[in-house]
């Protein structure tokens, strides 16, 4: 309530009563407002555009979130970091090591509606993959000196194709790998390529950065 003075105050005055008083009003008016101001910016920005999207199971979520690895590839492409992202989508295996039914049908679904270019997870959990054809041959994708170069630690399907040769739809991303270095897992995950992206040239430029660190320009910065 305002003093009966208040009327007969001078300008000044009644500036400093009032900040006196009610200050803490004033203030908490002001954040609110800073606040609705922020969540307005948000809402009319644009979004930016995924060039590339990974589901990385059991990695650790604060390093890869700390790290700018995947916006130096971006830069590395020719990409605007203010206009594009490489979206990472994180989950967990738990102590059995291996995906529940849950997440992995989740999992499934994304691989499905092409919504993830590149998978990184333990071994384990690629195994609950197998002989779905999730993931692309690595033959097609890789060339002759880079399959040779990780031949020991290409990740295969346990059945062979028709010629009776074994299929390589992964890598495992060790300590000589750039992935590897970024000491994003505690154990070296496997690196796969969704199949229905397997044209898509900024997935399969990732998975050569994630290999050997090396970032070829897009052709025209939009691929």
């Amino acid at each position: 309530m305002l003093s009966p003075m208040f009327s007969k105050m001078s300008f000044r005055e009644k500036a400093a009563y009032i900040w006196d008083y009610f200050h803490w009003y004033i203030l908490g008016g002001l954040a609110a407002l800073c606040c609705f101001a922020v969540i307005v910016a948000q809402m009319l920005s644009t979004p930016k555009t995924t060039v590339c999207a990974l589901v990385m199971v059991d990695a650790g979520i604060s390093t890869v979130n700390d790290s700018d690895w995947f916006g130096k590839w971006l830069t590395g492409r020719g990409y605007d970091t203010e206009e594009t992202d490489v979206t990472t989508d994180f989950t967990t295996s738990g102590q059995s090591g291996v995906l529940s039914a849950t997440s992995l049908q989740l999992l499934d679904s994304k691989l499905l509606t092409d919504s993830v270019n590149i998978v990184c997870a333990p071994s384990a959990v690629m195994d609950q993959f197998s002989g779905n054809n999730a993931f692309s041959d690595l033959r097609d994708v890789l060339d002759a000196a880079t399959l040779e170069k990780y031949a020991g630690d290409l990740y295969y399907l346990p059945d062979t194709d028709q010629n009776g040769d074994r299929v390589p739809v992964g890598v495992l991303l060790g300590q000589d790998t750039a992935f590897g270095q970024q000491q994003f897992y505690t154990e070296a995950p496997v690196a796969a390529l969704v199949a229905s992206t397997a044209d898509n040239a900024d997935a399969v430029s990732m998975l050569r950065y994630m290999l050997d660190g090396t970032v070829e320009k897009a052709t025209d910065g939009t691929e």
